[in-house]
This record gives C-alpha cells, sequence and structure tokens, in this order.
C-alpha cells in the first residue's frame, strides 16, 4: 500500500463512527399524547408527531448521532457508506 492510500484509509478510519447498544441521545417524546382511550388517535397521535418532527428538520442538516429508525432491541445490524457508520443494536 502506498504512503498516499495509506494516509487517505488511515483519514477514513478516523472518520468511521461507531454505533453500539443504545443511543447517547434519546429524542424526546414529552409532547407525543398518548391515552389508553383510543387506539386510533394514539396512531393519528404518532403520526402527527412524526410528521411534526421531519417537518422541523427541514433546512437543517442530519444529525450524524441520530440512529435512522434502529431502535436497541432491533436484531439487525447497519453499515450507511455515506456517513461511514456501523450500527449494532443491543438486540444483536
Amino acid at each position: 500500500m502506498s504512503a498516499e492510500t495509506k494516509q487517505a484509509a488511515l483519514v477514513k478510519l478516523n472518520a468511521f463512527s461507531r454505533k453500539i447498544g443504545y443511543p447517547d441521545k434519546w429524542r424526546d417524546y414529552s409532547s407525543l399524547d398518548i391515552t389508553r382511550d383510543s387506539y386510533a388517535q394514539d396512531v393519528l397521535a404518532s403520526r402527527r408527531f412524526a410528521y411534526h418532527y421531519n417537518l422541523a428538520r427541514i433546512g437543517k442538516t442530519d444529525d450524524p448521532n441520530e440512529w435512522g429508525g434502529f431502535t436497541p432491541p432491533t436484531v439487525n445490524a447497519s453499515y450507511m457508506a455515506a456517513r461511514n457508520d456501523i450500527t449494532f443494536p443491543a438486540g444483536i
């Protein structure tokens, strides 16, 4: 391996992000209003919450620490080449 290639590989390795077990920062669900009265209303409230969460992200840069749909009990791993990160949830 040439010195130039080795240097490029080290730069990529140092930028590599590891997400293992569970997120360091949890999403704040305090504004999500869930009741036991109506499943349908809870589903609608959940969709509204997700809609407003995504709306608030418009025009902002992606949070590199966001787990992107993975939850700790997920039994799957992922490598995202665009972000150069690997995710190993606790469920593995």
